[in-house]
């Protein structure tokens, strides 16, 4: 390309609630890129459904457009049909304050924990039913096994509810959360929610070479550049994606352990990583962005940056869309190539560091 192209597209948005309000934004750009391969997803959950949750996912794609595309579309509708994500709706309830409601019950640490471990299971199985998914609707016609060159995505996802944010990724799209003192609530420090897969981290380098893959040149058989993923067929063992093929039921425990076990044995893993964050007074903001923006920043300068951008805005008048345009322009500016995709999400506590 002969210039970038540097056009934004962004949204805005926030809960109806008045308890925990959640606000966010997100912001994309083409820049150096032929096409643009990013995607994501930014969804407050219905009150009436789900008061006080969201879900924010980042999808870097590679190879095109169709994987990232493909998981915007069918990422949350397989959370909410996962056994382990209705339960945790049917026993949270009488712990969440509707905006009808100004009180709830307090839960204790124990079923914070146990409400949080059944959302990692929840998010776990959903990204691996949405590798198997990906190739059944797009890839299974290819024939006995063999694919051609497939379209992939890495990820990061965070389920924010009123008591921790759960964090899932695969690959090198990152997320942070940033929090301050109370004694000092607007110097900020950052916290990292995940962690980059590359092939040469040596669990990861290990997993590659027992199902039958190399690491060549920081690359899984010399080709990708990351060690999880969605798609990257070529690179996984079809057989091991197809189990019991139109048998499979995700309801069905003994079919969803095959599954879970089948995605850790490929050298390309759809199996996320999982952080549980618990969260308190002194968290701000979080950030989810592609790799596009950690190639020429870190953590801790994002959270600097943030956090002077929002000091400039002015009470009702936020204008959270700008501040994720102005953090994609800083990254621009130091020569980026790639797709660049962000999104933050301001906390409760976040109101803290905007300027009045």
């Amino acid at each position: 390309m002969s210039s970038a192209k540097t056009e934004k597209e962004t949204h805005c948005g926030s809960s109806t609630d008045t308890h925990n309000k959640i606000q966010h934004a997100c912001s994309a750009m083409q820049g150096w890129r032929p096409s643009v391969e990013d995607a994501s997803i930014c969804h407050v959950m219905p009150t009436h459904v789900l008061p006080q949750h969201a879900l924010f996912c980042v999808l870097d794609g590679h190879g095109g457009n169709l994987a990232a595309e493909f998981a915007k579309e069918e990422f949350l509708d397989l959370l909410n049909e996962t056994p382990d994500f209705q339960r945790y709706c049917q026993i949270v309830s009488p712990f969440i304050a509707s905006s009808k409601k100004k009180k709830s019950k307090a839960p204790s640490n124990k079923q914070i924990q146990e409400f949080a471990l059944l959302l990692e299971k929840a998010l776990t199985q959903s990204f691996v039913e949405l590798d198997r998914a990906l190739y059944l609707q797009n890839y299974c016609e290819e024939g006995k096994g063999k694919v051609r060159v497939t379209a992939g995505s890495t990820a990061v996802a965070c389920l924010v509810t009123p008591f921790t944010v759960v964090c899932a990724n695969l690959g090198d799209c990152r997320a942070m959360l940033a929090s301050s003192g109370t004694s000092s609530p607007t110097a900020v420090t950052a916290k990292a929610l995940s962690h980059d897969h590359l092939p040469d981290l040596e669990t990861e380098k290990q997993r590659t070479v027992k199902a039958g893959g190399t690491v060549e040149n920081g690359r899984v058989d010399g080709e990708l550049a990351m060690s999880r993923a969605l798609g990257d067929f070529e690179l996984k063992d079809i057989s091991l994606i197809m189990t019991k093929d139109d048998e499979y039921d995700g309801t069905n425990s003994e079919d969803l352990e095959q599954l879970l076990q089948f995605a850790q044995q490929q050298k390309v893993t759809p199996y996320p990583e999982i952080q549980v964050h618990h969260l308190n007074e002194t968290d701000r903001f979080l950030i989810l962005a592609c790799d596009g923006l950690w190639d020429v920043t870190s953590n801790d300068e994002m959270a600097e940056w943030t956090t002077g951008l929002l000091q400039q805005q002015h009470g009702n008048d936020t204008d959270l869309g700008r501040v994720c345009e102005q953090l994609l322009d800083l990254c621009y500016g130091r020569d980026s190539q790639d797709n660049m995709t962000i999104v933050l999400v301001v906390l409760e506590g976040g109101n803290k560091l905007i300027g009045k």
